[in-house]
């Protein structure tokens, strides 16, 4: 209906809160509670853990589990420890506070090793990444409470109940609560995440926790003070870093009391039973009314305000509170023993945690491996090359399945560092550059001096990921400018160094690990206080920030629940501003650069720590991707992008390079080809392919090549820090386009990895990427899938770089299942992945020896459609297979249809990645060894070109199909014709250059030239009678025996293109009788 979904909840408040679902939960509890019996307690637990379900069910597990044995737990130190030792039983606040303490050493354990090692498990055997990142608990209470729900009815009936509650409240929220509101599940905040999803990074709350409860305890055992329970005042203690929130607590409170006793006062409710479940949802109810409320009057008269920092702390503390005091009638005495309880608790706890930071038993665990390093490095490269180095190191960081947690004395180490460099002038001297090293030393790090004004730390050793940070001595603005999540949001590091220098930033702080790397949390900068990337917030201007993300989709849902991604666009590239922009941002700069922003007078509704200690003067600047492209656009220095234009069409230019440039290609046992690290493969992915595909991608917009060339060159940059180079080749005649990524090729050096050569066509494709794993040990394979993929305009070429038993350990296959990390393999999953919304087939060409054990001399096709049934069937197939069969047929190998059979399939590295893009194929063409030969190059330097030589027979390159159309053709008696190709024929076999000599002597009026086609490689021997008119050509590898006839008539370009590409042996003209 046209009314539905009902706009019930205030947007930023209650329609994308936890508190709506534990409002129901609440519900739930209660109402079965009196219908049912069940127990009365967990109140908070099913509305906590529903949400979870729909968007982290593997934490939802967690919770349950842990809870599970966080009762076992308590129950056995109960039960048996206390009564072997004679002690009393568990019972009321000790019992709970049990189960406190047990929760917090369940929570340690399976957060820092089980679920850890069940992480790394469940990898080794492709479980889905989303499900496995979600193997963590949530909540400081929630297992304690839930634990305690068990305690108070057995185990298996607390089990089962609790799963009842979380079905009906499931049900209502999934069913009837998102479909029919604006409750917006997308866009779900919880409540003080950083602390209750991140158990190791936030010590000092549990810490604060564990004290106030047991202080709340001893209280309420020695003088009577009653809180209702001793959560109250150990959750109020955790909010004395922000007094307001412990306001805005009480003052919900007084407001559901008041609130009650005016309800509870009227005529139709004072005579009926309120107590027990009613009672507490009748508060509640009160208290969910109030935020409601409450939510609409600050978007409507405070919409800069942020609406949950109005609410009331947890969800059902102020609830808690309002019916104690009723209850006992003891407001104010209630208000002061909880405000004091906490507040002493708070202190305490402050003491202790910091008492413990100045425990340091042992060496830092993040000082792996300290440089010896006691002076500044002096860098002569630029800026942007000590940059582009880091950004490949901090790759390393994938390597570690796990954080390195920061020590409290690393994090004054680096506090030290970073004040000292602070204080430099614009020109410090050697020994205070010296001093800057050795601090920067003590903790790991490097520090460099570049181009006489920056200061660059980075870490020693990156596979911590602890992030790089950038000082320009120079420059007299104060303005930060940070990236905290440019390993999640790779492409945010174009616009790293051009903001920098445009915005005349003095500070670049960069994050260098992925926030979901480590379970507990800790490589999340944005919610982990404990991090050097907090630290230089806090010491350097923290209310002079800019920082910048991605504006992805996902982000667009998140901040304002809305769209899918074809719907952003550059005019939505938004800043968020805490009270002012920063003092020294340029806004008019900043416009310029982006080409336009919005401006948000407010803070965003998730979690930033950052943020959170910036008074005012914090920005957050969320990028669209062609805003990026903007700020490349409007601050590079445009280079010349790398092009070559040709006559020759793709293929012919690849084997022209190659066959000259012979020493790309690794030979058997050279022991040359280089395994590549799963770092230098992320850094290639995120930084090569993906801007690269992102500008072929904008092919054929006007002025594509200006606009695309800054981000060209940044590609170019990337690529060359693996030693790639990119052309781009313009076929001249045609007018097609390519990139071609393939390694330099410097005499100077020797140090090549022999990772491939690839070829990407711009414009308009077919859904094909032709792959040749085997150039060498398979010859003519390569040669086979040039041609393939410019005959087919397929939209990709990948040809290996190595051998195949190039390594001795059998590393250089690269379609070994048991070697994915190679750069064809990720060119292949970075293809497909591209092309996955159109059907991309992956076609890999293969040679087979007559040895093995199915050959019979025909062609083969394997086919794998791994998701659908009727393969053969399929589009892609039946068009791959007619080709293959056209192109037999017409080089006169077999006379009609059917000539391409199917072989086995062959589960290689590719094809096991191809099953994981669902509309994604792949085959392979498996070509005997004379197929394979007649496709194979003549090399210049080959014996055979050395005999021609001897007789004065030079080669000569052309366009053979167009320079034959220019030529004079005549037919030979047909005797003589006979004679000439037998001798011919018989040197094609012996290779014996006395042939050759023999028919010079008795056929003195023919002349013998050799040819090379420009395009294809072929080689051609072309006779001339005296005349100088063109009587028969010879293909000297060719496909099959047999002869191209053509009339005068039939002796166009079209007619010996055909010949070209069949690759006949014998073009002649009708012979005369």
């Amino acid at each position: 209906m046209d009314w539905f979904p009902l706009a019930l909840f205030p947007t930023g408040g209650l329609a994308s809160s936890v508190v709506t679902t534990v409002w129901i939960g609440v519900t739930v509890v209660a109402f079965m509670n009196l219908r049912y019996g069940t127990t009365l307690s967990g109140l908070v637990v099913p509305g906590y853990i529903v949400p979870l379900l729909l968007v982290k069910p593997g934490s939802a597990v967690v919770i349950v589990v842990e809870s599970i044995i966080t009762y076992l737990l308590t129950r056995a130190v109960a039960d048996r420890l206390l009564v072997r030792f004679g002690l009393g039983e568990f019972f009321g606040r000790d019992r709970f506070f049990m189960l406190i303490l047990m929760s917090v050493l369940v929570r340690v354990t399976f957060d820092a090793f089980l679920l850890v090692e069940l992480d790394e498990f469940l990898l080794q055997r492709g479980v889905d990444y989303e499900f496995r990142s979600s193997l963590h608990s949530f909540g400081l209470i929630i297992i304690a409470l839930s634990a305690n729900q068990f305690w108070n009815s057995g185990l298996k009936r607390g089990v089962s109940t609790l799963m009842i509650h979380l079905a009906v409240t499931y049900a209502i929220v999934s069913f009837i609560l998102i479909p029919l509101t604006n409750f917006n599940i997308s866009t779900l905040g919880y409540m003080y995440e950083d602390v209750a999803s991140n158990i190791l990074a936030s010590p000092k709350a549990y810490i604060i926790l564990i004290t106030a409860a047991f202080l709340a305890s001893r209280l309420n055992l020695r003088y009577g003070w009653d809180f209702n329970g001793i959560l109250i005042p150990s959750l109020l203690a955790l909010q004395w870093y922000n007094p307001l929130k412990i306001a805005t607590t009480f003052v919900e409170a007084f407001v559901i009391l008041a609130c009650a006793i005016g309800l509870l006062k009227l005529p139709m409710i004072r005579n009926q039973n309120i107590e027990g479940a009613r009672q507490l949802l009748l508060f509640f109810n009160i208290s969910f009314v109030y935020k409601l409320i409450l939510g609409y009057v600050i978007v409507i008269w405070f919409p800069a305000q942020k609406i949950t920092d109005m609410y009331g702390f947890g969800y059902l503390l102020a609830t808690l509170l309002a019916i104690k005091m009723y209850q006992k009638n003891i407001a104010i005495k209630m208000t002061r023993t909880t405000v004091q309880t906490s507040l002493i608790a708070a202190i305490v706890a402050s003491v202790i945690g910091f008492s413990l930071t100045l425990y340091n038993p042992v060496n830092d665990a993040s000082a792996m491996q300290l440089s010896d390093l006691k002076e500044i490095q002096v860098s002569n490269e630029s800026l942007a090359s000590v940059v582009e180095n880091s950004r490949q190191a901090n790759f390393a960081s994938y390597s570690m399945q796990r954080g390195v947690t920061i020590s409290p004395l690393t994090l004054n180490q680096f506090n030290q560092t970073v004040s000292t460099i602070d204080t430099l002038g614009p020109s410090p001297s050697d020994r205070q550059l010296d001093q800057v090293a050795g601090l920067a030393n003590e903790f790991g790090y490097e520090a460099i001096w570049v181009e006489s004004r920056y200061i660059v730390l980075r870490d020693a050793t990156p596979e911590r990921g602890w992030g790089f940070y950038i000082f320009d001595l120079q420059q007299t603005s104060q303005l930060a400018l940070q990236f905290p999540t440019v390993m999640d949001e790779n492409i945010t590091a174009l616009a790293m160094l051009p903001l920098f220098n445009r915005l005349e930033a003095k500070y670049l702080a960069v994050a260098s690990a992925r926030s979901e790397r480590a379970q507990d949390g800790s490589d999340q900068v944005l919610l982990n206080s404990q991090t050097l990337f907090q630290t230089f917030h806090q010491t350097l201007s923290p209310n002079n920030t800019l920082q910048v993300r991605e504006y992805s989709p996902r982000l667009a849902r998140l901040l304002l629940g809305e769209r899918e991604a074809t719907a952003i666009t550059a005019k939505d590239t938004r800043m968020w501003v805490k009270d002012r922009p920063p003092m020294d941002l340029s806004l008019a700069t900043l416009e310029e650069l982006t080409g336009g922003y919005d401006i948000i007078w407010n803070t965003p509704d998730f979690q930033n720590r950052q943020r959170d200690v910036a008074r005012f003067g914090f920005a957050e600047l969320f990028l669209t991707r062609p805003a990026m492209l903007s700020i490349l656009t409007q601050s590079a220095v445009n280079k010349p992008i790398d092009t070559v234009a040709n006559e020759q069409q793709i293929a012919g230019y690849l084997l022209s390079f190659l066959q000259e440039n012979k020493r790309l290609l690794a030979a058997k046992n050279t022991e040359k080809y280089v395994v590549p690290t799963q770092a230098e493969l992320l850094y290639f992915d995120q930084t090569v392919l993906t801007p690269l595909f992102m500008t072929i991608e904008r092919y054929g917009a006007p002025n594509w090549l200006a606009e695309a060339q800054p981000l060209i060159n940044q590609v170019a940059q990337s690529a060359a820090q693996l030693g790639y180079q990119i052309i781009l080749y313009k076929h001249i005649s045609s007018g097609a386009e390519y990139f071609i990524l393939r390694e330099k090729v410097n005499a100077d050096s020797n140090r090549l990895r022999h990772w491939g050569t690839y070829v990407f066509k711009l414009g308009t494709s077919e859904p094909y990427v032709i792959e040749a794993p085997s150039p060498i040990f398979e010859s003519g394979s390569f040669e086979f899938a040039g041609s393939l993929f410019q005959q087919m305009d397929a939209s990709a070429l990948l040809v290996s770089g190595a051998h195949p038993q190039a390594n001795a350990d059998g590393s250089a296959r690269v379609v070994a299942r048991s070697n994915p990390l190679s750069l064809f393999n990720l060119m292949h999953q970075s293809t497909l992945r591209h092309h996955a919304d159109e059907g991309i087939t992956a076609v890999q060409v293969r040679g087979y020896s007559a040895t093995d054990e199915y050959a019979d001399g025909g062609v083969k096709l394997s086919y794998y459609e791994l998701h659908k049934p009727f393969a053969t069937q399929q589009e892609q197939f039946l068009e791959l297979r007619d080709y293959l069969e056209n192109l037999l047929i017409s080089a006169g190998v077999g006379g009609a249809a059917g000539q391409v059979e199917l072989a086995a399939a062959n589960y290689t590295a590719q094809a096991r990645f191809t099953k994981f893009i669902p509309s994604a194929q792949y085959a392979e063409i498996w070509l005997p060894r004379g197929l394979r030969e007649s496709f194979r190059l003549v090399e210049s330097e080959s014996v055979l070109y050395q005999q021609f030589s001897a007789l004065g027979i030079e080669t000569q390159r052309h366009d053979v199909a167009q320079f034959l159309a220019e030529q004079q053709l005549a037919a030979l008696p047909a005797e003589t014709l006979m004679m000439v190709k037998q001798m011919l024929n018989r040197f094609e076999q012996s290779q014996n250059i006395q042939v050759l000599a023999t028919l010079r002597e008795r056929f003195p009026a023919l002349a013998l030239e050799l040819w090379q086609d420009n395009e294809s490689l072929q080689s051609y021997l072309v006779l001339r009678n005296a005349e100088r008119k063109v009587v028969a050509v010879k293909n000297l590898t060719p496909l099959s025996a047999s002869t191209l006839e053509v009339s005068a008539q039939q002796a166009h370009v079209e007619t010996f293109r055909e010949f070209v590409r069949s690759r006949m042996q014998w073009l002649q003209l009708e012979v005369s009788e």
